[in-house]
């Protein structure tokens, strides 16, 4: 969409608009825009859309990264929220034993020395 970020070629008067539009919604506005701005809102729906979806993105994103209001001290912990689900330990399943898990890490192991050992000899003999 054309005009939705800076320096994507807008005419001068879009960014402006783009400009005044940030600046009222941040709190940053000067006093005597806000009657303009008013004023354009009537006249222009396309920037009152614009603004209802700033303002709903503004309020989603100040949600989602709002702090606590409350302080806790530094030798303080976090506790865990209270829940009723009950939590199980991951156990390998009845008769499994830890073989296949050592025999798995082991392959892998032994795999990952010898690319490291083919990319090490082609880095140092070239092609």
């Amino acid at each position: 969409m054309s005009g939705e970020r800076p320096g994507d070629g807008a005419p001068p008067e879009e960014a402006r608009a783009r400009a005044i539009l940030c600046a009222w919604l941040d709190g940053e506005s000067e006093a005597d825009a806000r009657p303009r701005l008013a004023r354009a809102l009537r006249e222009r729906p396309d920037l009152a859309r614009r603004l209802a979806v700033w303002r709903r993105n503004d309020s989603a994103l100040r949600a989602a990264f709002a702090q606590p209001q409350t302080k806790q001290r530094p030798q303080q912990t976090a506790r865990a929220p209270q829940t009723s689900a009950t939590l199980e330990p991951l156990r390998a399943p009845e008769g499994a034993g830890a073989a296949p898990a050592l025999i798995a890490a082991t392959l892998g192991f032994l795999a990952g020395a010898a690319f490291g050992a083919l990319a090490l000899a082609a880095l140092f003999m070239g092609p």
